[in-house]
């Protein structure tokens, strides 16, 4: 008999996809589709969800949670049984809840990109529009994935490696360990959650702790004290930390003193005031960085098309050639039939030309089919190879956003139409390929566990439908207590796509600042340097980079003395610790914004319980530095933690 506990040795082998054995076999029938597997996967996807849509708005980057919600999954099932409430869950079940709870947290990925550009304009959806857009785009990423599945997952196991796919598929099958793993999780969870109430909330010590550079202009070394960035730098690892804090530092100590010399040199003599030429600087700067992650995407674009182009051509040629002769699949290889997955697609199609609230109409509608076909072969590749969190969505979606407004604006639309048709189309391909590429991951895990497809692909609609339903009123929550735009949720992707959009419908884009990023970004590739990351650290504050730096850093430290003889550890228990942490801020900003919107309506701005506590403190001490250098303690203290999550010890 197979071991419960250890997937086949074949999970890590290029084994020809036909001959690989599953953990549980085709031929075995064991619960799978269950209730308690679907609704656990609801409330974690919803969970996640809730936590990836504040990053994304906060940090402008989110991570994938598909391994944490595997772990949990584990932990809840387990939990279930030993207290006598459900039956030992199955492995296929624990995998279901997974795919169901995945799909749900990397829907909010798309939505924070691109629909909080409609809350910078002016133009502020309800949590029906939003959950229109997030519907129809994650299933039509689902629905496009599922013709790619036999090809990409199937076909090329060994060659495509899908990390957290085969993560999610060893956390399921060794599910002994499954309460320990969890309780990593829950404890980030718990001290994310605590850490961020007691600084953001009560106001005990400062969110940022930051330094003026005396000799440039203006300029500032600041570093943020938020939890989920230090996770996030922890997950992202050192390589990609430095290139996004190197981008925000040539932003802080290069470009920033240099255009505000530039602009007061320009405007001195007209008189304008300190708030208007500073409100320029930052203009400009932004500009900086979206000429760089504009480039950096088409570059990215450009680098897969040989990807896209094979992936259409294999896996067209595998459609048309088919199984002939009326050969049954297994059940381990039964997708959606073919005729719901055309009717989907053609409905999706039909419900984006005729409801109201896209306004694309059929031309857009067929535009977004094609397109978001063609993209999520490229995400579901890309995820193949480097995994979800290193997925380029935005670099996809800013090209997508080019084509898409120089179509609107070519059909005649203008001004806040074209604007909004533009978007419109961009949103729903960026929630199409955010999607994908978590469907592709969990279809890999079920690929090595032995799940069923169809269901699995079912459940990641259900997964979609449920985090839609609650994403808009997620965003409308944090938008009416912080206000999106502002220092707490400046939501930099959103900014990045209105300033493209802005700038080619009113026909004044800033060339030459857009052309200098675009230089830059050209630089770090002839240097050999991915220039995305480097891109996104341009327009992304050096207070939010700096403590993913810091969170890289100590992943860095880790893996080296992993890697020492005679020291033992386990980064895994880091990564589960800082999905946590993650997860607990992103968790108590929404449920704070929740409560003031209750009970003090919008406040713009968000509340601080002891909004005097720090200046009264620095005051009695005598030293405003010495505030700072106490709230760098419990930041310190909480990389300590995340150390410790990795168990590192001599043996």
């Amino acid at each position: 008999m197979q071991d419960e506990r250890k997937p086949d040795p074949g999970i890590y082998q290029a084994t020809d996809g036909e001959h690989y054995r599953p953990h549980v076999p085709a031929a075995k029938n064991i619960a799978e589709f269950s209730l308690k597997a679907v609704v656990t996967g609801i409330v974690l996807g919803i969970v996640f969800g809730m936590a990836n849509a504040y990053l994304g708005l906060a940090a402008g980057v989110t991570v994938s949670a598909s391994i944490p919600v595997a772990v949990m999954s584990v932990g809840v099932f387990s939990a279930m049984h030993k207290f006598g409430l459900s039956k030992r869950a199955t492995v296929l079940e624990s995998n279901l809840s997974q795919t169901v709870g995945s799909a749900g947290e990397s829907l909010a990925a798309g939505v924070i990109f691109t629909m909080p550009a409609l809350f910078i304009w002016g133009h502020n959806p309800d949590a029906a529009t939003i959950f229109v857009f997030a519907a129809l785009g994650g299933i039509l990423g689902v629905l496009c994935m599922i013709p790619l599945r036999r090809f990409l997952v199937k076909e090329e196991h060994g060659k495509l490696p899908y990390p957290e796919g085969t993560a999610c598929a060893e956390v399921i099958v060794g599910s002994d360990s499954g309460g320990v793993k969890a309780a990593r999780v829950f404890i980030g969870l718990g001290i994310g959650a605590l850490y961020t109430f007691l600084m953001s909330i009560v106001g005990l010590w400062k969110e940022k702790v930051a330094v003026t550079v005396g000799a440039l202009k203006n300029s500032k070394l600041a570093i943020g004290l938020n939890p989920a960035y230090l996770g996030v730098g922890f997950i992202l690892g050192k390589r990609v930390a430095a290139m996004m804090v190197a981008g925000s530092l040539l932003a802080a100590l290069v470009f920033f003193p240099l255009i505000t010399e530039y602009v007061d040199a320009k405007f001195d003599a007209t008189g304008s005031s300190t708030t208007e030429k500073a409100s320029l600087v930052r203009s400009h700067l932004k500009h900086i960085g979206v000429g760089a992650v504009a480039f950096a995407g088409i570059i990215t674009l450009l680098r897969t098309l040989p990807t896209i182009v094979s992936t259409i051509r294999i896996t067209a040629g595998r459609a048309l050639a088919g199984r002939r002769g009326g050969e049954a699949f297994e059940r381990t290889d039964r997708d959606i039939k073919p005729v719901f997955l055309v009717a989907g697609i053609l409905v999706i199609a039909v419900l984006i030309a005729i409801v109201p609230v896209i306004e694309v109409k059929i031309i857009g509608a067929l535009f977004i089919i094609v397109v978001a076909f063609v993209f999520v072969a490229v995400s579901a590749r890309i995820c193949g190879i480097v995994g979800s969190s290193s997925n380029p969505v935005s670099g996809m979606t800013i090209a997508t956003l080019i084509a898409a407004t120089v179509l609107v604006t070519a059909l005649g639309a203008t001004g806040t139409e074209a604007k909004i048709a533009a978007i419109s189309i961009g949103a729903v391909v960026c929630m199409a390929l955010a999607v994908a590429g978590d469907t592709s991951q969990d279809l890999k895990t079920g690929f090595l566990v032995g799940a069923t497809p169809w269901k699995q692909q079912v459940g990641e609609v259900i997964g979609v439908l449920s985090s839609a339903a609650l994403i808009g009123v997620t965003l409308l929550i944090l938008h009416n207590t912080y206000q999106i735009g502002s220092d707490t949720i400046p939501a930099p992707q959103a900014h990045a796509m209105t300033a493209i959009i802005d700038g080619i419908v009113n026909q004044d884009l800033p060339w030459m600042f857009l052309i200098i990023g675009a230089a830059l970004a050209a630089i770090f590739e002839i240097l050999g340097m991915h220039s995305l990351p480097l891109a996104v650290g341009l327009y992304i504050p050096l207070g939010t980079t700096a403590p993913i730096f810091a969170g890289g850093l100590l992943r860095h430290f880790v893996d080296r003395k992993l890697a020492k003889n005679g020291i033992s550890g386990n980064k895994e228990g880091g990564i589960l610790f800082g999905s946590g942490m993650i997860g607990g801020e992103g968790l108590i900003m929404v449920a704070a914004a929740l409560a003031i919107s209750l009970l003090m309506g919008p406040s713009g701005g968000g509340l601080k319980l002891l909004p005097n506590f720090v200046g009264g403190l620095g005051e009695f001490l005598g030293w405003t530095g010495a505030v700072d250098i106490l709230s760098l303690l419990p930041f310190g203290l909480l990389c300590w933690l995340l150390y410790r999550a990795c168990d590192i010890k001599k043996r």
